[in-house]
């Protein structure tokens, strides 16, 4: 077994897989929720509810292999927000 191998696992929750302890089918969800539209390998600069931003993190990290920086926003109706930004893929080290 390869060391990302021994990354895969399998998702309490939903059954599905894991990479690293993270539900794939969630940081689908997550990174879905930051990406472009129309270019999903471009920058990531959203805000996001702050009870997302570890498994936005981990999505980000996962799809894009770029590491997402974030910064207090404004809380809206009572909810903390924050603003993730990251160079996305085409910029990261995995894509061209």
């Amino acid at each position: 077994m390869n060391a990302i191998q021994e990354k895969i696992g399998t998702c309490d929750h939903c059954g599905g897989q894991t990479f690293d302890g993270d539900c794939i089918k969630v940081m689908g969800h997550r990174f879905d929720a930051v990406k472009d539209e129309a270019d999903w390998r471009g920058p990531i600069d959203k805000i996001i509810p702050y009870e997302a931003l570890a498994e936005t993190i981990a999505a980000i990290a996962f799809y894009t292999a770029t590491e997402a920086e974030w910064e207090d926003s404004q809380s809206v109706r009572g909810i903390k927000m924050v603003r993730v930004q990251a160079v996305g893929y085409r910029a990261g080290p995995a894509g061209p």
